[in-house]
């Protein structure tokens, strides 16, 4: 998710889609992982939307992911590339190091 003021509106939306998936499909089962910040600046605005979002979150009972995914220009490279943000040429370690971290994070929570 975004942090953005348009995020803190689409949350809502996201969860009541997810209500409205698990009661047309009888899914109970279904289960939110978590929330991912991405496209993440230390601007004021991505501060204060973040806090937003986690306590939407927190009201929703969600969880969100520590790692976030940082800002980058490699993004729009590697797919101009066609390739995977870990193979362009163009990625800082310090990109690649983000998602690494939040992929190993990803995989911890759902295999619980």
């Amino acid at each position: 998710m975004k942090p953005e003021f348009l995020s803190t509106i689409g949350l809502p939306l996201i969860v009541e889609s997810t209500n409205e998936f698990r009661r047309d499909y009888n899914r109970s089962d279904l289960k939110v992982a978590g929330i991912v910040f991405n496209i993440v600046t230390n601007s004021r605005e991505a501060m204060a939307s973040k806090r937003e979002i986690k306590a939407l979150a927190r009201q929703y009972e969600w969880p969100w992911f520590e790692e976030e995914i940082s800002f980058s220009d490699s993004y729009t490279r590697s797919v101009r590339e066609i390739s995977s943000i870990m193979d362009t040429r163009y990625a800082r370690a310090s990109t690649t190091d983000e998602f690494r971290a939040f992929a190993e994070a990803f995989s911890r929570t759902i295999s619980l």
